[in-house]
C-alpha cells in the first residue's frame, strides 16, 4: 500500500508545479507579446515618416531648400568631384553612425571611373548595439543631402572578439549611395 501512495503524491506534486509554473509563463509571454508590438509600432511610424519624405522627396522641385545654395540643392552631396563627394558622403555617416554610439570599421569606395550619372557610393561597416542600428538606417536615408541604402547586410557579433561580453551588438554592412549636382547646374 505504501508503494500506492507515493505515485499520487508525485502526481499531486506535478499539477502544483505545473499550476504555479503556467501562469508565470503566460506573463512572461504576454510582456514579450507587448514589447513586440510596441517594436512593430515604432517600425510602422518611422515607416510612414519615411514614405512620407521619400514622397516629398519625389513630387519636390529640384530647387534649393532654405540655406542651400542656389546652385547646389540640399537633395545633392557637395563636391565638384566624385572623389570629393565620397569624402562628404563617408563623413556624413560616420557621423550618423557615432551619433548613435556606433564604431565604423571599414570604408570602401565603390565608385565606377566610368559611372557617368555622377553618382558617390561606398560601403561602409560598422558596430552598433541591436537598438541603435534602426535609428543610423532611419537617418541615412531621411536626411538631407539625399542619400539611399542599396544593400544591407546584419550580423550578429557574438563571434567578435572586439565586442564585450552580454552586449547585443550587430555587425553591419551597407552600401549608401548619393548624387552630384548635374554638371552645369
Amino acid at each position: 500500500m505504501a508503494s500506492h501512495v507515493a505515485p499520487s503524491k508525485m502526481r499531486w506534486w506535478a499539477r502544483a508545479a505545473v499550476g504555479c509554473l503556467a501562469p508565470g509563463m503566460l506573463i512572461l509571454a504576454l510582456n514579450e507579446y507587448r514589447l513586440s508590438q510596441d517594436i512593430a509600432t515604432e517600425t510602422a511610424d518611422k515607416s510612414n515618416i519615411l514614405a512620407d519624405l521619400r514622397h516629398r522627396v519625389a513630387s519636390a522641385p529640384m530647387s534649393a531648400p532654405a540655406g542651400a545654395s542656389e546652385d547646389r540643392p540640399g537633395f545633392y552631396i557637395a563636391g565638384d568631384t566624385v572623389p570629393i563627394a565620397e569624402a562628404t558622403l563617408q563623413n556624413i555617416l560616420t557621423r550618423i553612425v557615432e551619433d548613435h554610439g556606433g564604431a565604423v570599421s571599414q570604408v570602401e569606395f565603390l565608385t565606377q571611373q566610368e559611372d557617368t550619372d555622377r553618382r558617390a557610393t561606398l560601403r561602409l561597416s560598422f558596430l552598433a548595439k541591436l537598438e541603435n542600428v534602426q535609428d543610423i538606417l532611419y537617418d541615412i536615408e531621411s536626411r538631407q543631402p539625399l542619400m539611399l541604402i542599396s544593400s544591407l547586410s546584419l550580423r550578429g557579433s557574438s563571434t567578435d572578439g572586439d565586442v564585450p561580453d552580454g552586449e547585443d551588438m550587430l555587425r553591419t554592412v551597407v552600401a549608401v549611395e548619393g548624387y552630384l549636382s548635374p554638371e552645369g547646374n
